[in-house]
């Protein structure tokens, strides 16, 4: 069990678990930062976990769970743990380890948008090509927030806040089971590239990609005949009128592919400053 909470805290309410059951460990240490995780492996905790072969289903003996708070950190944390699936890393080296969160509705909502839904977004698209995302339990489980969660806003303070932000104290939190796919959409070694398309592209989302392909590098049109490629099979072509928001992971694995495989494509995958000028020049 890891927590940055105040020490008092662990004395009220983790230190009594522990007491309970000796299988209990409790580490002081703040779990948005990676050495944390390291620190519990140094510590021996996994040395019983067995690594399991992806293509051998679930794991049954390791899971993950935590109560992610309604900030950016944990956006940006959960976007890390679907982002180290693809090559195994982090947990996943133990195989297909679940995860079960409780997190903000505003991140849930992110998380599992559809393609015709407003809050689609980059990580929608990484979670729906690396991972299966249920809800765990009805949303009315969790439901008001004063009777399940802490701290408790008064009243008057959570009526003004909630009116400014998305991710204030009060708003609403559901329960998510994440399951890393068997047959993940993005290959080993090719986050960054998905990183890469998913930034420069997502910034014109109402465009059809064929007219922002350019946005990847010069002379990226060459794409277009690469995915549109009447040879191939119907499954492995792209409808490059399609808007990038309306792209699912499957249209966005078909041109990763094409990208990848492209002998031009850039090698410095990172976006520079010039950017900005070149969306305006579209």
């Amino acid at each position: 069990m890891c927590s940055s909470c105040p020490e008092i805290y662990f004395a009220l309410h983790f230190q009594p678990l522990k007491e309970a059951d000796p299988r209990v460990e409790i580490v002081e240490m703040d779990p948005f930062l990676w050495d944390t995780y390291s620190h519990v492996s140094e510590l021996g905790m996994l040395d019983g976990v067995q690594k399991m072969e992806w293509n051998k289903g679930v794991h049954p003996q390791l899971q993950f769970i935590s109560h992610l708070p309604s900030t950016v950190h944990s956006e940006q944390l959960l976007s890390q743990f679907l982002r180290y699936m693809p090559d195994g890393n982090w947990l996943f080296a133990y195989g297909r380890v679940p995860l079960s969160l409780i997190l903000s509705e505003h991140l849930y909502r992110r998380v599992v948008a559809a393609v015709t839904g407003t809050a689609r977004c980059k990580l929608s698209i990484v979670a729906e090509a690396t991972a299966s995302c249920t809800p765990t339990l009805d949303f009315a489980a969790t439901q008001p927030y004063d009777q399940h969660f802490y701290p408790l806003p008064s009243l008057r303070r959570m009526a003004i806040d909630m009116k400014k932000d998305v991710r204030a104290i009060g708003r609403p939190y559901r329960t998510m089971t994440v399951v890393p796919l068997e047959d993940q959409l993005i290959g080993k070694g090719q986050m960054d590239a998905w990183d890469f398309c998913l930034r420069r592209l997502f910034v014109k989302k109402s465009t059809q990609l064929k007219e922002v392909i350019n946005l990847l590098a010069p002379n990226a049109r060459v794409l277009i005949t690469a995915v549109t490629n009447p040879n191939l099979p119907e499954s492995e072509q792209l409808d490059v009128s399609k808007r990038i928001k309306d792209m699912d992971a499957r249209d966005w694995s078909i041109l990763l592919k094409a990208f990848y495989e492209w002998p031009f494509r850039p090698l410095d995958l990172t976006i520079h400053d010039n950017y900005a000028s070149s969306l305006r020049s579209l």
